[in-house]
């Protein structure tokens, strides 16, 4: 048994977890988001520099892109970015971005930080207009992990793309259960998805002709949703 007193007095604050204007850290991370496109645009370790975040691929983690139609020369983004704080102690700490999201009724995603743990948390909420037209929502994870091998795990067995595929199998898009890895022999990066399970890798490529094979790419897609496939 253990008895706890409580007791008026002056409590106790610790943890490195903080944000700051457009800026989140928990004294191992640091990240920024960009007022632009509300994607995270800088996510660097703080002991050794490192920057995980391969901008030349797209505008950062989390950018939001809507498809109309078919073809992703046509893909939006946000507009009329906003930055805010959200929770605000030294334990956990976050940003929220809302926004005006092609496609939606409403849109907000919040990135947070935890003190002293190498993970961070994003929270997207996309409230959808109902449409009837073709479309697809994708959401960008450009990592910096050059050469790095990306692998997805499936009921029971890991994957890498191309390497591990039948002769014949899908190549436009990838269903994963719970987690995307990229990763070289110096560092790497790995994803967790709750309840979107279906990943491209390289670029949009859904609805592209029947892909028989794929380059490999440390960059990848959370595909969404969709309303392509009508009966």
């Amino acid at each position: 048994a253990r008895r706890i007193s409580v007791q008026k007095g002056k409590a106790v604050v610790l943890g490195s977890a903080r944000g700051e204007g457009i800026t989140l850290e928990n004294g191992v991370l640091s990240l920024t988001i960009s007022k632009t496109t509300g994607a995270i645009d800088a996510l660097q370790w703080k002991s050794n520099g490192l920057q995980l975040v391969d901008t030349a691929r797209g505008a950062g983690l989390n950018e939001y892109i809507y498809v109309p139609g078919k073809d992703p020369a046509d893909a939006r983004r946000l507009s009329n970015v906003k930055v805010t704080g959200g929770e605000s102690g030294k334990l956990v700490s976050s940003l929220v971005v809302t926004a005006d999201a092609p496609g939606c009724k409403s849109y907000f995603h919040e990135v947070r930080v935890l003190d002293g743990i190498d993970r961070i948390d994003i929270i997207n909420g996309i409230n959808r207009e109902a449409v009837r037209a073709k479309e697809g929502v994708h959401l960008a994870f450009p990592f910096s992990v050059p050469d790095g091998q990306l692998r997805y795990d499936v009921a029971h067995g890991i994957v890498r793309p191309e390497g591990d595929q039948l002769p014949g199998a899908c190549k436009n898009f990838f269903s994963v259960v719970s987690w995307v890895d990229v990763s070289n022999d110096q560092r790497g990066v790995t994803w967790a998805t709750i309840d979107a399970p279906l990943i491209e890798i390289g670029d949009i490529t859904a609805e592209q002709p029947w892909m028989k094979e794929i380059a490999p790419a440390q960059n990848f897609y959370s595909y969404v949703m969709n309303n392509y496939w009508h009966t």
